[in-house]
């Protein structure tokens, strides 16, 4: 079991953070998108403003999840250490809602993807993209709470001694 660097695990950003972080992607994204038509250049756009933001959120939240230590996978004594330190069980459920968040943000990616299609104004693209960013705005929002208190134990798990064995 190879000893778990305390001190990689990556800092948790808060949802307005997050979004800041999507929006920045997907209006450099936007920016790229090309055709004379502005009909289909528009669509092209919120299409792409969809798939980036919510890509960086998904891809962001599953890095998190990810990076963080598997209490599965931990020797005794490191899970021992988050038990006493954090606890066991807010330590999995927290992630838990991470990963839920990540799910839920994949699956509006879909449907908002799909549902462009179904358009056939330029306002309406832009109230699809609108919905999309609200409902991911939303999933943020509500895992808010798991996101302050895992910021909260990677700042106390950070304090952890690395331990080779």
């Amino acid at each position: 079991m190879p000893a778990v660097q305390w001190r990689r695990i990556p800092t948790v950003l808060q949802p307005d953070e997050l979004m800041d972080k999507a929006f920045s992607a997907a209006s450099k994204k936007a920016n790229l998108v090309d055709d004379p038509d502005k009909y289909h250049r528009v669509r092209k756009q919120m299409l792409a403003m969809i798939q980036s933001s919510c890509d960086v959120l998904e891809t962001t939240l599953r890095k998190w999840v990810s990076r963080w230590p598997s209490l599965d996978q931990l020797s005794s004594f490191d899970a021992a250490l988050i038990d006493a330190a954090v606890g066991h069980d807010p330590f999995k459920q927290n992630l838990g809602g991470v990963q839920w968040a990540a799910d839920q943000i994949n699956r509006m990616s879909r449907e908002g993807q799909s549902r462009m299609a179904k358009h056939r104004s330029i306002e309406e693209f832009h109230d699809r993209r609108r919905h999309v960013y609200g409902r991911c705005a939303s999933i943020l929002d509500q895992i808010g709470p798991q996101l302050a208190w895992l910021n909260d134990a990677r700042n106390i798990m950070r304090r952890f001694p690395t331990i080779d064995p």
